[in-house]
């Protein structure tokens, strides 16, 4: 008979001998012949394709419980619905490091920007290509009140974007870098109401539905200021509509006062932004 010893076996699918051990003490694989008198575990060369099966399912994430059960049952449908609650738990994960390395690169370009700041308070046109936000809905405010209600106003609003977040079990790492939207039919009146906060997101969470901002051109302005000085923004707003009148530029969209970086790590409480206000125009011909 072609047996193999519990070593010879170990090193022709590149696991231990301890591995073995184990799937034979779970049941899930039974060498073909143990020496009575020394207790040495062997294999037959058949058993190999078991082998290979167990490691493959391993490879995706199954348990040795899930594995046996699968292989001793001889039931597909019960194995295709296992593979798919698998797969359903891997594209979850994939979202939650997708966000981690989302929020790692968000925070390396906010110091990146800190250091080497652009030049600020400089109304210029910038066009965009299509933009995914999470959107959510606030206590209106308007950016004319006094910079400490403002403040005060904003702190609610990063509150509700935090237990909207919360509320749909999505990880920390997705919160930051939270701005301010003011609605089209609003910034056309010169009404400064704030009634939404956004941010940008490149992931497909079915969490939370994303909406799309449509490629476009823009009147942009940067600048720098503490978070929730509405003052600060209202004079770049401000100037954004006065460049916007005086070209004779159609508002085609609303308002997006975008962070894109925050020193918050070091100052929680007046942690300085860098936003990019920014209103969607038609340039008239």
């Amino acid at each position: 008979m072609n047996m193999l010893a519990i070593g010879q076996m170990a090193k022709k699918h590149n696991i231990s001998e301890r591995a073995l051990r184990l799937y034979h003490d779970v049941g899930l694989l039974i060498p073909q012949h143990i020496d009575e008198t020394t207790g040495y575990r062997y294999y037959a060369l058949s058993q190999s394709t078991r082998i290979d099966t167990i490691l493959q399912m391993k490879a995706m994430g199954l348990s040795l419980k899930q594995i046996k059960i699968m292989l001793d049952d001889h039931d597909l449908s019960a194995f295709e619905a296992l593979l798919c609650e698998q797969l359903d738990m891997v594209e979850t994960r994939i979202n939650e490091w997708t966000a981690i390395r989302n929020a790692l690169q968000r925070n390396l370009a906010s110091c990146k920007n800190f250091q080497n700041s652009p030049m600020l308070n400089r109304v210029y046109v910038e066009y965009f290509p299509k933009r995914k936000i999470f959107y959510f809905d606030i206590e209106p405010y308007d950016f004319a009140v006094k910079s400490e209600i403002g403040k005060n106003y904003w702190k609610k609003a990063l509150y509700t974007v935090k237990s909207a977040l919360q509320e749909r079990k999505l990880p920390p790492s997705y919160f930051g870098a939270v701005g301010g939207i003011i609605k089209q039919e609003d910034i056309m009146q010169h009404s400064l109401l704030c009634s939404g906060a956004f941010m940008l997101t490149q992931e497909n969470n079915l969490n939370y539905v994303q909406e799309i901002i449509p490629a476009g051109t823009y009147v942009c302005i940067l600048d720098k200021w503490i978070a929730g000085d509405s003052c600060s923004e209202l004079r770049g707003i401000t100037k954004l509509l006065d460049f916007i009148e005086t070209n004779h530029y159609k508002i085609v969209g609303n308002y997006l006062g975008e962070v894109i970086a925050e020193s918050s790590i070091f100052d929680p409480i007046s942690s300085n932004v860098l936003v990019k206000m920014q209103i969607p125009v038609k340039i008239k011909h």
